[in-house]
């Protein structure tokens, strides 16, 4: 909160702004030295009617110390104002936008560092489904179940002879589906540790027990 004083002395005004703790230190310090000053004042003008003086004056000094020691009046005003807050820019910011885009792209689930197999037909066509009805008959719910769901429609379904990641990666973007963190190591886990595919040389092959996986125990009922 910033608080504002402002003391009018006959026009001599003095203006104070800050914190509320600031503010009221200087208006203490300006009201006790307002005080000790007229005090001083007093005491000089009594010390002109002590004893040793038998006949003092009581005309005009006399009313002219009354006028000394009377205070004037003073306008004190306490303003107290919401902190001051810094405006929020609304001018665009290109640097920021750049920064905001690039963070989109970077959660795209249609990103990937793979490229596309050019003329891949994932559709349906002459009595075999597509890839997107095929994969959901399946329902797999893994990397390593899609994976292999996928590799299954391209070896078993399209008749390819080689499917590289390439090829796997193309599948993710049909089904409009996030690819893997780290797709190369879903491959090596699909491969070693579930012994659903193989892995030659960059070509993928489904085994004996992935084909099982595929037409026998999926979709699994979870």
């Amino acid at each position: 909160m910033t608080t504002k004083l402002k003391i009018d002395l006959t026009q001599g005004v003095l203006e104070v702004e800050g914190s509320e703790t600031f503010v009221k230190t200087i208006y203490t310090d300006f009201k006790n030295h307002f005080i000790n000053e007229n005090h001083a004042s007093t005491t000089d003008t009594t010390s002109e009617e002590s004893p040793s003086n038998p006949e003092p004056r009581r005309g005009k000094a006399t009313r002219a110390s009354r006028t000394k020691i009377q205070p004037t009046p003073e306008v004190v005003t306490l303003q107290t104002s919401p902190e001051m807050v810094e405006p929020i820019e609304t001018t665009p910011n290109p640097a920021t936008n750049e920064v905001k885009l690039a963070k989109r792209k970077s959660t795209t689930p249609t990103a990937s560092p793979h490229n596309m197999v050019p003329n891949l037909n994932l559709q349906a066509e002459k009595g075999r489904p597509a890839l997107t009805e095929f994969t959901d008959l399946k329902f797999p719910i893994t990397h390593e179940e899609r994976i292999l769901v996928f590799v299954y429609y391209l070896q078993e379904i399209l008749k390819l002879d080689t499917i590289t990641i390439d090829h796997i990666s193309t599948c993710y973007l049909e089904m409009k589906i996030r690819l893997p963190p780290n797709l190369p190591n879903s491959l090596e886990q699909t491969a070693n540790t579930h012994k659903w595919i193989d892995l030659h040389n960059g070509n993928l092959e489904i085994t004996v027990a992935g084909r099982d996986y595929v037409e026998k125990r999926l979709p699994i009922k979870r």
